[in-house]
């Protein structure tokens, strides 16, 4: 992380849990002298499709959206604010520390502009070596920060919308190899945000209405 920080800031000065390239361009977060770069996805060869600012950018992070780390600059102070880096948790770590970032009161502002690639590898990664233990601890980031929302009084309608989709998300990669997590989650994230049974699909908002029913 050190590096990327390192690399990143050159190219700017110059121009409880289971405890392709991509190319950035610069973001910036004040508050707490962060600044980030938000991905880039090269399809096919293509044209680079820049992701773009976001309106909330909380809201982005809590419904699954998330940069690679080398799209940040990140000042020590802005770590020791958020808490720093949950080395307890084996994968999810940067969507964990985005969204403390983002909870600790840091503004984000975009600056286009590419600065820095992110190599897509094929080979197994943090995230992709044991996808059922990503999505446990994703799961447990995301109930980590809808606790501190609720507690805080933050946890608008934008928020546990946001949180609802990602848990739907993951709920909907389990409907055949674990029914009941899939239905745990699926109910979890319906007693948040309702409204959310309209974005399913017919299938899904089927099975959604009915566990609606049994809550």
């Amino acid at each position: 992380l050190s590096t990327w920080m390192t690399t990143c800031y050159q190219a700017r000065s110059s121009d409880k849990c289971r405890c392709s390239a991509t190319a950035a361009p610069m973001w910036s977060m004040r508050t707490v002298k962060i600044f980030w770069k938000a991905p880039t996805v090269a399809k096919n060869g293509g044209a680079l499709d820049i992701s773009g600012a976001r309106a909330d950018i909380l809201e982005a992070l809590l419904s699954g959206w998330a940069p690679p780390p080398c799209a940040f600059m990140i000042s020590r102070s802005a770590v020791d604010k958020a808490g720093g880096w949950n080395e307890k948790l084996t994968s999810a770590q940067d969507n964990d520390f985005y969204i403390r970032l983002a909870l600790v009161g840091a503004t984000y502002v975009y600056a286009p502009g590419c600065q820095c690639v992110y190599r897509n590898s094929s080979a197994p990664r943090v995230s992709t070596r044991n996808v059922r233990a990503t999505d446990e601890n994703m799961v447990c980031v995301l109930r980590e920060a809808g606790d501190k929302l609720l507690h805080s009084g933050r946890l608008t309608l934008n928020c546990r919308r946001a949180i609802a989709r990602s848990l739907s998300r993951i709920a909907h990669k389990y409907f055949d190899a674990d029914f009941e997590w899939y239905s745990s989650l699926l109910r979890e994230a319906l007693q948040l945000s309702p409204s959310i049974v309209g974005e399913q699909t017919r299938t899904y908002r089927i099975l959604a209405r009915a566990l609606l029913s049994l809550a």
